[in-house]
């Protein structure tokens, strides 16, 4: 008998209510990374949709699915899966993953490796392609620079709330949305020192030895620029290379979070609000005039 191979990825995907997307997403790491542990984490669904899965792969030693009562959020759920993920025998790597994301390259783990040995990451982000085929935002264009411009942010996201509240959804738009420091990127090179996607994130040990995860303190939203400025002011190197690849169906999970579109954007600007907050206090007023 062959000994049996062992990846050193461990990947960790967000469950919320979605099964198919969850299914579709382990079956493609196990299709394109043989031998790689996947730690699920159902973020309170409610819909039995995390039970179903718990059965599904109870036989599985490869995948091991973690029921959560209620939803932790993007970065409490997550930290979760890290958190086991890392404590598996051989892992050097966490990639976390969304739900309604695909693997697309059997040589997916051996790019992470090369480009490790290269750069010694600390987080490293693929290119993203979407249903239509086109690259989703990664490095994301999008940044917030400064403690005041968060500061605006904030205010301008408490008047939408407001606006939600009182049934003007008409007003939203008018509302404006704040400008952040928008930069323009060719998918096609590799870039470090830039925000990466959330859609897919690839730890290192490099990034451990400062922080056992993402920032707990929101709920959803903005983790990306939390997550940029975390490493920036502390020295770590976030890398993206376009030759590692993935699909993103986009909002899944959101998506099914909500029930209309005036529900939506009350949920959306709510925590919107919490997580600039956050940022905020991360930021300094110099951070990038």
């Amino acid at each position: 008998l062959g000994v049996r191979r062992m990846s050193n990825l461990g990947f960790v995907i967000l469950h919320f209510k979605t099964a198919d997307d969850t299914r579709a997403c382990v079956e493609s790491i196990r299709q394109h990374v043989p031998g790689a542990h996947v730690v699920v984490v159902d973020n309170g669904s409610g819909n039995g949709s995390g039970k179903l899965l718990a059965s599904e792969y109870k036989a599985d030693e490869d995948v091991r699915v973690i029921l959560e009562e209620r939803n932790l959020g993007f970065a409490r759920g997550n930290n979760v899966g890290i958190k086991v993920a890392r404590s598996i025998p051989g892992v050097r790597f966490v990639v976390v993953l969304n739900n309604d994301t695909k693997l697309l390259q059997d040589d997916f783990e051996k790019l992470v490796n090369d480009e490790y040995a290269q750069s010694q990451f600390a987080v490293l982000g693929p290119q993203i392609e979407t249903r239509d085929g086109k690259v989703d935002s990664s490095p994301a264009p999008g940044l917030i620079a400064s403690r005041q411009q968060a500061l605006k942010l904030i205010y301008k996201r408490m008047i939408k709330y407001a606006l939600c509240l009182a049934h003007l959804e008409g007003l939203v738009k008018e509302a404006g949305t704040g400008k952040m420091v928008d930069v323009s990127y060719d998918y096609n090179c590799r870039y470090e020192d830039v925000k990466l996607h959330g859609a897919c994130l690839i730890f290192s040990d490099k990034y451990f030895e400062r922080y056992e995860g993402f920032c707990d303190k929101t709920f959803l939203y903005f983790e990306e620029d939390i997550l940029y400025w975390r490493a920036k002011q502390t020295g770590l190197k976030m890398v993206y290379n376009p030759n590692l690849r993935i699909w993103h169906a986009e909002d899944s999970s959101t998506n099914s979070t909500v029930k209309n579109k005036r529900e939506k954007n009350l949920f959306v600007f709510k925590n919107e609000i919490k997580s600039l907050r956050v940022l905020k206090d991360i930021l300094n007023d110099t951070s990038m005039e």
